[in-house]
């Protein structure tokens, strides 16, 4: 989330698993936190569009499938935002 200067915190998730890595169907993403918190999961394309979006209230273990079918091969990135701050991990999607 945003600090009242505007900037955002960055979260360190540490044991953040988003895999299989280049996804074909499905990419599944896994973390746990110290505490509970309000999580975002968003999915953006290279230009900047996002793909999809989940969120979890109060969680302290999040494990979801994100299904990858229907998007074009390419990166993209996976942005979390908790109570805490902000990380993003970038994936692969390559239907082969």
């Amino acid at each position: 989330m945003e600090n009242p200067n505007g900037v955002q915190k960055s979260v360190n998730l540490n044991n953040t698993v988003i895999y299989p890595n280049p996804s074909n169907e499905i990419v599944n993403v896994s973390f746990a936190l110290v505490s509970a918190e309000n999580i975002e999961l968003a999915i953006y394309a290279v230009d900047g569009k996002v793909v999809d979006v989940r969120s979890f209230s109060n969680a302290k273990e999040v494990n979801t499938s994100f299904n990858t079918a229907s998007l074009n091969n390419g990166v993209y990135v996976m942005k979390i935002t908790s109570d805490n701050g902000v990380t993003a991990q970038k994936f692969v999607v390559s239907h082969n």
